[in-house]
């Protein structure tokens, strides 16, 4: 808390990492690759940094994915319907 007369905070707390969080849900890739950037803070400041953005790549990629595929799946649906119309026409 701010500490008005002093004009300082007098109480302080570690916000990352932290081990409030549940893991329940997070596939075991992904909580395996945390677990690991988490553990290089003590070899080195700045190893969880790149870790830790690794392992967000490896997330923006499998959601990248995810979001893709109904994208693709639909326009080749059209492609197909479109093919199926051009058929029956002739």
């Amino acid at each position: 808390m701010f500490d008005s007369e002093d004009g300082y905070f007098t109480e302080e707390m570690t916000e990352y990492p932290g081990s409030r969080y549940s893991f329940v849900h997070v596939p075991d890739g992904i909580l395996k690759s945390y677990n690991a950037a988490v553990k290089t803070v003590n070899v080195d400041l700045n190893m969880p940094l790149i870790a830790i953005r690794a392992v967000l790549d490896f997330i923006e990629t499998i959601l990248y994915y995810i979001y893709e595929l109904p994208v693709t799946i639909a326009r080749l649906n059209k492609k197909y319907v479109e093919q199926e119309q051009n058929n029956k026409t002739v």
